[in-house]
């Protein structure tokens, strides 16, 4: 969905998770249907980094999150990284017509949700969604 850092920003991002470590937490779902435990919802490129400097699992900050359904861990990771990233307009329009329908499916959600706890909704969260297969933590 994201298009990966400028080889600069990558670069950058890496000498200072060398120097530092991982300062903000990564987002994992866990409990949440239709997205397998231990996707990365926040912090992909972080988690690639640390990976290449062979830190261990057990030292990447992260925090779980649980969701109602799929489309809500979708928001949150849209939000989450689009307000991350210095995107230009010409970035955000790409990905809000990408998500166009997904946007579609969780206001139709929350409308149901608003009147009852409805059942299971959508498929397995996957890289046929829009956001691609994510690496997976230990989740302890």
């Amino acid at each position: 969905m994201f298009q990966p850092l400028d080889k600069e920003t990558y670069e950058g991002l890496k000498n200072d998770i060398k120097e530092r470590g991982i300062e903000t937490d990564l987002f994992v779902s866990v409990g949440t249907p239709d997205v397998e435990d231990g996707c990365i919802l926040c912090g992909n490129t972080r988690y690639k980094i640390a990976q290449e400097l062979e830190i261990p699992d057990d030292k990447i900050p992260y925090k779980t999150k649980t969701f109602r359904f799929r489309e809500e861990a979708i928001e949150f990771a849209l939000k989450d990284n689009t307000l991350r990233r210095q995107l230009n307009m010409y970035q955000k329009c790409m990905i809000m017509k990408k998500m166009e329908p997904y946007a579609r499916e969780v206001m139709a959600i929350k409308k149901k949700v608003a009147g009852s706890e409805g059942g299971k909704i959508g498929g397995k969260l996957g890289s046929r969604d829009g956001i691609p297969n994510k690496p997976k933590v230990k989740v302890t």
